[in-house]
């Protein structure tokens, strides 16, 4: 049985496009990073469980953009608990062990029960997961000593994580 020439150029041809297509869209898919313990035992002196006040919360559209990202407000913010120095440490590799993902939609603010991380030089970084128009999403941004966002750092990729590092450390706390 004779082959067509027809066939035998269009096979490599389809190859390559399937090939393409495989690599344009792993490229889509958001990798996942986590915090780096050193860093987060070097810099940050404290870590406290907040309750942010934020009614004004909602849903964006966006990745990797800071544009539409919104300042927290220091009087909307109440500081439930601070984790015990003794305690710190634990929570970082707890911390440096969660999963981060950059994902494409997530809350414009934090809201509702939150972790805030206080570094040496007056930033912060928020870490939030709330339901948010009835979707629970996950943001991480870094604040300056104004509360002025800084930096975009992306979302924890799974909220069961989330609650176990808020009843791990703040048990009394977080029902």
């Amino acid at each position: 049985m004779k082959k067509s020439l027809s066939f035998v150029v269009k096979k490599p041809a389809i190859i390559i496009a399937l090939l393409s297509i495989c690599f344009s869209l792993a490229g889509c898919d958001p990798s996942m990073f986590s915090y780096k313990y050193d860093r987060l035992s070097a810099d940050a002196v404290r870590v406290e469980l907040i309750e942010y006040d934020n009614p004004d919360a909602l849903m964006m559209n966006s990745y990797f953009s800071l544009r539409g990202l919104r300042a927290v407000k220091e009087d909307r913010i109440e500081i439930v608990e601070v984790l015990d120095q003794d305690r710190m440490d634990g929570f970082y590799q707890d911390l440096s062990k969660a999963g981060l993902w950059n994902h494409w939609g997530h809350p414009n603010s934090p809201s509702g029960t939150c972790i805030r991380l206080v570094f040496s030089d007056g930033m912060s970084d928020i870490i939030s997961f709330d339901d948010i128009d009835g979707y629970y999403s996950s943001l991480i941004v870094k604040y300056d000593k104004n509360g002025r966002v800084s930096e975009y750092i992306g979302s924890m990729m799974d909220r069961d994580e989330y609650l176990e590092l808020c009843e791990e450390y703040f048990p009394s706390k977080v029902s």
